[in-house]
């Protein structure tokens, strides 16, 4: 679980993300995420404190 929420603004704004199903499909609840991107978002969550 990520420690601050992070933003769909914020994942659309990282070009490293943008692979992601979240990104390329609307309205998506659940998706799987590889492990990459998963730490961006970890890293994401906590700078954005």
């Amino acid at each position: 679980m990520l420690k601050k929420a992070v933003s769909l603004e914020n994942i659309k704004k990282n070009k490293d993300l943008k692979h992601l199903s979240l990104i390329k499909q609307s309205r998506l609840s659940v998706m799987p995420i590889d492990s990459k991107s998963w730490k961006i978002l970890n890293k994401m969550s906590n700078i954005n404190k």
